[in-house]
């Protein structure tokens, strides 16, 4: 029993000298991890997306392989590391970006719209005074001439 605890413990000795998780210091993982952190943060700052938290929560997780040359800890690390990235993955799929959906939907609903027959194609309603609702109608203007081509094209 000595021998194979005294193997254990020069194993132990020659990860921790010669780490064969990360071939590089702590230092440079740290320097790593908190750049890709901020990459992460800002990302969602931007897109609003929760794959990007969780795989900045997965990053910082990482961190804990330094805490102990446990070997249980690495595992436990392991596995919380696959469960982030698994999670990430499947939420990347489900909050996909929708906005070609939401405009084709948009632009099924103005087609009905613009089927009351009064030909008035100017985008005025009434409201001149409102600029995203003339630019959003601008751009569901775009989308029914080009949904117009595509059918046109197909048929």
């Amino acid at each position: 029993m000595d021998l194979i605890n005294n193997l254990v413990t020069i194993s132990q000795q020659n990860d921790a000298e010669r780490p064969s998780l990360f071939p590089f210091p702590f230092s440079m993982h740290f320097v790593f991890v908190c750049i890709s952190v901020l990459f992460f943060i800002y990302r969602f700052s931007v897109q609003k997306r929760p794959y990007q938290i969780i795989m900045a929560s997965a990053i910082l997780v990482s961190m804990g392989v330094w805490i102990s040359d446990n070997r249980k800890l690495y595992y436990a690390i392991g596995a919380i590391e696959l469960f982030l990235i698994i999670s990430a993955i499947v939420s990347s799929f489900i909050f996909k970006a929708k906005p070609a959906e939401e405009a084709t939907a948009k632009s099924d609903d103005d087609e009905s719209d613009d089927n009351d027959g009064d030909d008035d194609n100017n985008g005025d309603d009434g409201n001149s005074g409102d600029d995203e609702d003339e630019n959003a109608e601008d751009e569901l203007t775009a989308i029914n001439a080009a949904n117009t081509v595509n059918n046109t094209l197909n048929n």
